[in-house]
């Protein structure tokens, strides 16, 4: 019978794709089907709190920190919710997002993730909505140039800092990359 603790570790070691932020959890669905069936069905309160103990293991240990596990659907389908957004989506199990990338259904984001990787510069998600920017390995000038400017991009994190190179006046007024409607 399958043990919550050890399903996390399983999901722990689950193959990623090349952006780090696709998981292949066939493997992990047939053991949350066998939890399921055994803690008496998807809405029961023991497999409500398998889950939950599955989650905070992982996020204790800093696996999967924008996703939340909250069950199967029967037909393949893990589903999940993506904490920073508080969205729930049903994932096929073999290619399951862990919302850690930038978000490519927005145009944004996708242009500032397209810049990152062409800067060899990975750009990661938070739980709580900020960001993430991980320099290459090359030397720590370039590094820090390109987190710089990657910060600035991205709006530095939660607090919203005026893009790099911004004129200081400029700067005192930005509000950010949205266009706002005319008044």
């Amino acid at each position: 019978m399958p043990d919550p603790l050890e399903i996390a570790r399983s999901i722990e070691h689950t193959p990623t794709g090349h952006d780090k932020h696709v998981h292949n959890f066939s493997d992990i669905y047939q053991q949350l089907s066998q939890l399921q069936t055994q803690d008496g069905g998807p809405h029961s309160a023991r497999f409500q709190q398998d889950l939950q103990q599955i989650n905070e293991k992982l996020h204790d240990d800093g696996v999967l920190p924008n996703l939340q596990l909250q069950g199967i659907d029967g037909a393949g389908h893990i589903l999940t919710r993506n904490i920073a957004d508080n969205k729930n989506v049903a994932q096929n199990a073999e290619s399951v997002n862990d919302f850690g990338g930038l978000d490519t259904s927005n145009a944004r984001q996708m242009r500032d993730q397209m810049l990152a990787r062409a800067l060899g510069v990975d750009v990661s998600r938070n739980g709580d909505g900020s960001y993430n920017v991980a320099m290459p390995d090359a030397n720590a000038a370039t590094g820090s140039i390109l987190n710089t400017v990657m910060k600035g991009l991205l709006g530095g994190g939660k607090g919203g800092a005026a893009p790099f190179g911004m004129n200081p006046l400029l700067a005192q007024a930005w509000t950010g990359w949205e266009e706002k409607p005319e008044q």
